[in-house]
């Protein structure tokens, strides 16, 4: 009878403990929850980032085939600009010698005209045929300028003014005043006295005009035109005072009003 008791007694003892076992089971099935439902919420936000992704990548692939296109058509644009400039260069290049002879001409008649800042005027276009010949000058720009050119000279002819110029009376050169009208006649003014820049000449014909209180000696003439071309000649007499008149006015300020001035004698044929 003992026996059985300590037999039951020890039976007992080793009975496991089911109450921790549960508990231990019901902490598990939570975490394993708590774990599921966070894979499903990083499994969500995976599958929300993948069709954000995705959505991305489609405007993105609108946004490439739409950038081919307007490359597309920028290449067609080039191809087209291209053959237009080619088609402008070969324009361009023809107008070399075109401008060549309208410049060589426009010389010819500037050189030929009224001998009024002549050298000056023919210098300008000299200079465009060489830059122009040499590549220097772009036809283009030695069109504008060709233009402007000419419209200076078409100004020039409707302008009465004075300006100082290197004037040739047979042997000497003389610095002058020199009044053109338009580009019909031109006239100049030379003085001998000291101090006034001039440079000092002797002859016949001089006239005499007092200057506070000193003599101004001065010569007048005008451009000609002969057999020789143009040459500048001295005048006296009435014609000599008809042509200081004239610089007197233009020294006030007058450009406009009657005169009675000695014109060159036409040209041969004209």
């Amino acid at each position: 009878m003992i026996s059985l008791i300590v037999l039951s007694a020890g039976v007992l003892a080793a009975e496991p403990d089911y109450s921790a076992l549960s508990a231990d089971l019901t902490a598990l099935r939570r975490q394993v929850e708590q774990e599921d439902g966070d894979l499903a919420a990083l499994r969500s936000r995976q599958e929300s980032e993948i069709r954000a992704l995705s959505e991305q990548r489609a405007e993105i692939e609108i946004l490439r085939q739409r950038e081919q296109l307007r490359l597309g058509a920028a290449q067609e644009r080039v191809r087209m600009l291209a053959a237009e400039q080619g088609e402008l260069d070969e324009r361009v290049t023809a107008l070399v010698p075109v401008l060549d002879t309208a410049l060589a001409d426009l010389e010819a008649w500037t050189a030929s005209g009224v001998p009024y800042r002549a050298e000056e005027r023919t210098a300008d276009l000299s200079r465009m045929r060489r830059e122009l010949a040499s590549g220097a000058l772009d036809p283009r720009t030695a069109t504008a300028q060709l233009w402007q050119h000419v419209e200076d000279e078409l100004q020039l002819t409707e302008q009465v003014g004075v300006s100082r110029q290197v004037v040739e009376l047979g042997e000497e050169r003389v610095l002058a005043r020199v009044a053109h009208l338009g580009l019909a006649a031109a006239y100049f003014e030379l003085s001998s006295a000291r101090g006034n820049g001039l440079m000092p000449v002797r002859g016949s014909g001089q006239r005499a005009h007092r200057r506070h209180g000193r003599v101004a000696h001065r010569r007048y003439g005008q451009a000609v035109y002969g057999p020789e071309g143009w040459t500048w000649e001295e005048r006296d007499g009435l014609e000599e005072e008809a042509i200081a008149d004239l610089f007197a006015s233009l020294t006030r300020g007058i450009r406009s009003g009657a005169f009675s001035l000695p014109l060159a004698p036409p040209e041969e044929g004209s």
